[in-house]
């Protein structure tokens, strides 16, 4: 087997994800329900919880404890351009969903999904069920999901695949989950194999590595997804209990299973066909070389039974305690947050318990286990190690110690945000810490869900105390760009609590006319994120915005409930909008439509994801056009245009890096040149152009070069005629990434309304910060000023350039672009005022843009972050 038909059945892949919420709560169901969503219905049976899209049209299963939702045919979930999809998992008449999606893939390939075609229910008085009929490539598939009311916390799904005609081999089957930044927490166990039970450690994956690929897929039948705590009480256990194959005689052999684990996904999965050599224990080269004479043939049936568990913590035991049938073990972790990991004799993982607030824990135990090891993640480190002899019935460990636990008092004068530093031998705290130590290679691995820093909005909303290891801090206080810094050292003792005095940030910068606004934000409606809404809002209160735009994935989300329940409604001002995220490869759109903000948009809670459209598979220009029709004159952002992450083999997040014909976007070249004409093709029927979006998003979170990049691809439009503004935003998903960081300043002639600040957006009336902040404007020999995205209609002027900036924000040069090119530079320091002579010998435009060096202050407020800033043009017309 080459290594190139490897790959091709082996290549998994990373997604940014589309999928978010219904904000509604789900009132009580009744007992046994299949059912379509109607508008008779959806008031008693609509899902809610962060991650629930199901709305009218959708299907509903339950047994009065579990409910799910399957997507109607015609409703995009992920990168399938359909339906028939299991979308949301849930505890009956509670809004705690944290589910994302899950896809059933022949060849575990992603870009050919099987089309949906028929969905039906049936329902008695103990058991629901809902079958999905899907088909293509020679193949037919039906997936019956089911419920019953003698397993009130099982959801069983059955798939049973059968050759229809002509089509591609099937090698191998699976079925992916997705949990991008690790919104649902990964633990792995083999009921087939001990050995190869991994917990919350996983092998670290190269998906260009056929040999990584191959180490990673273990013989493990459970993977446990634990939902993030902050949220709720919630976590999934999805155990492959059997795979088939069955020929027409009837005759059934069990085939080969596999599991592979990522932050961004998991699979279970299974070869068509027993091997003629090897098949039992992990599956290697062997294996899957004889897989590629593997297939389906005519009268045979693929046949797999999945359950999926609903666990009532945020935890593995709440998982285990439905599966394991073995001895009761049950103890006290102190009081306070702890998460308690089991191992067996040998180390390896058995379960992992969050105890109740009072410290009490109990977990059932596998049969024949009766002894094991056991240890607590506290904020304050890790327990030593409890070996336990488990005695028949039930055993009581030895209370686990606290080990000193300490604790802050914040502090209650306004808005900030509070940045702790360890000193000394004293590691910075991580106040989002699940305590799961989910693991790479052994090595602990938070992606996004890690923070040194706390937000205060200065509401009664705000926490009022926290756990601290004991120890030394340097403790900082921000209120995002126009503030300064202040900052105290405190000494933490063992069980003590503490009261934080640190004096309030005050303002440094008056910015009158300007609205700090962050026009990409994601939170927990989105699929990759985990962050509350309250949460949400409360960072950026504390970062000092005045506006943000709520662009959940796939999803239209009404943020005003949590807005008002925060009593920040007067503080903030959120505008709903949404991120389309394709992620469909199609014949119309090989290579994906990219990742675009839409806003202003009005939600509706009762649609699917609150009201979205399709657009999986269209052209840019097709999307504008059937948005405009629903939504009217809107704004349109083209996100992230160049990959800014390396690992992201697929590249479906970045437009400008494939656009429709799979080639870049060449900023050299005019836009007739062969590579960049998609972009201006006109649709034969609306006129319009995949380059008709009003917003570049030329800076996004802290890519500093990717910023570069992408501005050179906006020069090179605006050199051709093209009048796109440029956006900077932070597109933040978790703790790990900072709100408002950068943001844009839009300026607004009087007070704020949604539509003065849509239309100041439309005219190009803002800059782009990481902390500087900027006055600019042109004046002509009569005094006229002419500011950003207007034109001066002289070719000789003053351009006049006030620098502000707070004092722990570094400013070192001023440069001037004319047509794109250096025109003029200079040093410059915060406070400067300057009037720079400009005299072009054409029509073009001016862009100022300010940088400095990120020195420990702004590193330790801002990290990963370079001081900048960027103007929109003054254009320059004779």
């Amino acid at each position: 087997m080459t290594s190139n038909n490897m790959y091709q059945y082996l290549l998994i892949f990373s997604l940014t994800m589309a999928l978010a919420y219904t904000h509604t709560s789900a009132t009580a169901a009744p007992s046994i329900v299949a059912i379509q969503l109607t508008p008779g219905n959806i008031n008693q049976l609509q899902p809610g919880g962060p991650d629930a899209i199901a709305g009218l049209g959708d299907w509903v299963l339950s047994n009065g404890t579990l409910c799910a939702a399957i997507s109607d045919v015609d409703h995009e979930t992920g990168f399938n351009p359909w339906g028939g999809a299991l979308i949301d998992v849930y505890h009956c008449g509670k809004a705690d969903d944290q589910w994302a999606f899950q896809h059933s893939l022949p060849n575990l390939d992603k870009d050919k999904p099987l089309k949906p075609v028929g969905i039906s229910a049936t329902s008695n008085n103990t058991m629901a069920e809902i079958t999905v009929s899907s088909q293509g490539d020679g193949l037919l598939l039906q997936s019956r999901y089911r419920v019953s009311s003698s397993q009130p916390r099982q959801l069983v799904i059955e798939h049973n695949l059968t050759r229809s005609g002509e089509g591609e081999p099937v090698t191998m089957f699976g079925i992916l989950m997705l949990h991008p930044h690790m919104s649902l927490t990964p633990y792995s166990l083999s009921t087939l194999d001990s050995q190869h039970s991994r917990g919350f450690n996983f092998a670290r994956l190269d998906r260009q590595d056929n040999m990584s690929m191959l180490e990673a897929m273990i013989p493990a039948d459970i993977q446990v997804y634990v939902g993030s705590h902050e949220l709720g009480d919630i976590s999934y256990g999805v155990q492959l209990q059997e795979a088939n194959l069955v020929d027409e005689d009837g005759d059934s052999r069990r085939l080969p299973m596999f599991q592979i684990t990522d932050p961004t996904y998991s699979f279970q999965g299974f070869l068509s066909r027993p091997p003629w050599l090897g098949g039992k224990g992990k599956l290697g080269i062997l294996e899957f070389a004889q897989s590629q004479l593997m297939d389906i043939r005519p009268g045979e049936t693929l046949t797999t039974r999945q359950v999926v568990f609903l666990g009532a913590r945020a935890d593995v035991a709440s998982v285990t305690d439905l599966i394991y049938q073995g001895r009761l073990l049950t103890g006290t972790a102190g009081a306070g947050s702890a998460v308690v990991h089991i191992e067996d004799a040998q180390g390896l993982p058995v379960t992992s318990i969050r105890p109740q607030a009072n410290g009490a824990f109990q977990a059932r135990m596998p049969k024949h286990l009766n002894a094991v090891a056991l240890f607590a993640n506290t904020p304050w480190g890790k327990t030593p190690v409890q070996k336990v002899q488990l005695a028949p019935g039930t055993t009581s460990t030895s209370p686990i110690p606290a080990r000193g636990q300490s604790f802050i008092k914040l502090p209650k004068s306004g808005p900030m945000r509070l940045i702790f530093k360890g000193i000394g031998n004293t590691p910075d705290p991580d106040f989002h810490d699940n305590l799961l130590d989910f693991s790479l290679d052994g090595e602990v691995f938070k992606e996004i869900q890690s923070a040194n820093y706390l937000s205060l909005a200065g509401t009664q909303g705000d926490k009022s105390l926290v756990a601290l290891r004991p120890g030394k801090y340097r403790v900082l206080a921000t209120r995002g760009m126009s503030f300064n810094v202040t900052e105290i050292e405190i000494a933490l003792e063992p069980g003590q609590t503490l009261r934080l005095d640190i004096p309030t940030p005050m303002r440094e910068v008056g910015m009158p006319g300007w609205w700090a606004a962050d026009f990409h934000v994601h939170s927990a409606p989105s699929f990759d994120s985990y962050i509350s809404l309250e949460e949400r809002l409360r960072g950026f209160v504390a970062q000092g915005s005045d506006v943000i735009i709520a662009t959940e994935h796939n999803a239209i989300i009404d943020y005003g409930k949590a807005l008002r329940d925060l009593e920040l409604q007067n503080t903030l001002k959120v505008i709903t909008g949404t991120e389309l995220t394709g992620m469909a490869r199609t014949s119309t759109m090989p290579f994906t439509n990219g990742h675009m903000n839409i806003f202003p948009l009005t939600a509706a809670p009762k649609q699917f994801a609150g009201g979205i459209f399709a657009h999986e598979g269209q052209r840019l220009r097709s999307i504008y056009n059937t948005a405009r029709k629903t939504h009217g004159n809107i704004l349109f952002q083209l996100n992230h245009p160049r990959l800014s992450d390396p690992l992201d083999v697929d590249g479906d997040n970045a437009y400008f890096d494939h656009l429709v014909n799979g080639e870049a976007y060449d900023p050299q070249q005019p836009l007739s040149d062969e590579k960049n004409l998609s972009l201006i093709e006109e649709d034969p029927v609306s006129g319009l152009r995949d380059l008709d979006f009003n917003l570049l998003e030329v800076a996004n979170g802290n890519g500093y070069e990717a910023y570069e990049i992408t501005r050179a691809d906006w020069f090179s439009l605006l050199n051709q005629g093209e009048k796109i503004f440029a956006s900077a935003n932070s597109d933040t998903h978790g703790t790990g990434q900072l709100s408002a960081m950068p943001q844009n300043y839009v300026k607004l002639a009087g007070d704020y309304s949604e539509s003065g600040f849509i239309a100041a957006i439309r005219e190009g009336q803002l800059f782009g910060t990481t902390g500087p902040l900027l006055d600019v404007y042109a004046t002509n020999v009569g005094g006229e000023t002419t500011g950003p995205g207007q034109t001066v209609h002289t070719r000789s002027f003053n351009l006049h350039i006030k620098v502000h900036a707070a004092s722990w924000v570094p400013v070192e040069q001023l440069t001037i672009y004319f047509n794109g090119s250096i025109y003029h530079q200079q040093s410059i320091t915060r406070g400067d005022q300057l009037a720079i002579p400009i005299t072009a010998d054409t029509d073009g435009f001016v862009v100022v843009e300010v940088t400095g060096k990120a020195d420990q202050l702004y590193a330790t407020v801002a990290p990963g972050f370079t001081p900048f800033a960027f103007t929109n043009p003054i254009f320059i017309r004779q």
